[in-house]
């Protein structure tokens, strides 16, 4: 008997687990198939061992096949993200009635990195190792209270990292996250660990990008700088992931195409697969590729690993190539022609169609 009661149990808590992952799933697709969305909402954080909070407006929007041209540099349903007004709380001195410092008051020393892990649930149903419902809990979005599910989610980690633990409070209804609870540590503070809420106030769907998601999908497409056409690329030496050294005249009679990246740069990731398809497809025509990196070895390596990256990396820490092609922004692409001069300088994302135009003038 007692070996049924267990077996019921079991069976019934596997429901329960597999409508965490089917609820996580079909919230997930219906952020696939919206048109667009615009969260407006607040991110919230305690600041560890101190009587301080912090606060800050938050906008998230993205939108999908209808409203981004397929040929852009940017993927549908990239997640952008702004930020609006932020404020420090002694919570300490809210407790005990006295004002909230507003603004300009804030704890020493305080460093508030802004968290990325939010606002994109289009992928929330990737990588999930586990995912279970919690208690149900009420929440007043646009003047309205929607009772949510709210589902605990542990995310396979990447490589050598542990694994992240995500809550979500999801409308069942209409299956939409309306507010988001995660962790994010601070590489300046040592790995201080913050933990993050984020809450939806309002939401926009269907309708046509804001204008501020606009200038930034319009800002992702870089620009040229023709004055350094026809210049000889400037030398150098460089070492790569394996500690080999690579020296661009020594590449002489090959073209060249640099790309500048770093792991701290997304719209660098965002375009390293299609450096990576360039590379493949334009080798056996005489075209080498590598990138160039400001980050350590340790750390561009890791990139690479865990994300299944494939790019041909030199390692500049000490930004010595990038000051000489006088480069400030990321991403940046440079085609160095057989003789050595430079062909063409992108500064910023590219579209694909146009590398491609000047890859094959420069190799015929």
């Amino acid at each position: 008997m007692y070996r049924i009661a267990l077996a019921i149990v079991f069976f019934a808590s596997a429901l329960f687990a597999q409508s965490a992952q089917e609820l996580l799933r079909e919230t997930a697709d219906n952020y696939r198939k919206l048109d667009s969305v615009e969260m407006r909402g607040h991110l919230t954080a305690e600041m560890p061992s101190t009587s301080w909070s912090f606060r800050c407006d938050a906008i998230s929007a993205a939108a999908g096949p209808k409203f981004v041209p397929p040929e852009g540099p940017w993927r549908s349903f990239d997640n952008a993200r702004q930020f609006g007004k932020c404020r420090y709380v002694n919570m300490r001195k809210q407790k005990e009635g006295a004002r909230s410092s507003g603004g300009g008051d804030k704890p020493p020393n305080a460093d508030w990195p802004m968290p990325v892990s939010w606002g994109d649930y289009s992928t929330a149903d990737k990588a999930v190792k586990s995912a279970r419902l919690l208690a149900s809990q009420s929440l007043a979005v646009g003047g309205a209270r929607i009772t949510c599910k709210v589902v605990e989610v542990v995310y396979e980690p990447a490589s050598g990292a542990a694994p992240k633990t995500v809550e979500y409070w999801i409308d069942p209804a209409k299956h939409l996250v309306l507010q988001q609870k995660f962790a994010e540590a601070n590489v300046a503070q040592h790995g201080t660990v913050y933990h993050w809420t984020y809450t939806v106030e309002s939401l926009s769907l269907n309708q046509p990008p804001p204008k501020w998601l606009v200038d930034v999908y319009q800002g992702m497409v870089g620009k040229t700088r023709p004055e350094w056409v026809g210049r000889a690329a400037p030398n150098f030496t460089l070492r790569n992931l394996t500690n080999e050294s690579t020296t661009l005249s020594a590449l002489h009679g090959k073209a060249v195409l640099l790309d500048f990246w770093g792991t701290y740069c997304g719209p660098c990731k965002e375009e390293m697969p299609t450096i990576e398809k360039l590379q493949d497809e334009y080798r056996d025509r005489g075209l080498e590729v590598w990138g160039v990196t400001d980050d350590s070895a340790e750390k561009a390596q890791k990139f690479l690993t865990d994300n299944h990256r494939a790019l041909s990396t030199l390692i500049d820490q000490d930004r010595s190539v990038f000051k000489k092609y006088e480069i400030e922004g990321i991403p940046v692409l440079v085609l160095i022609d057989r003789d050595g001069k430079v062909a063409k300088f992108w500064d910023g994302m590219q579209y694909e169609k146009d590398i491609r135009t000047t890859l094959e003038a420069v190799l015929r």
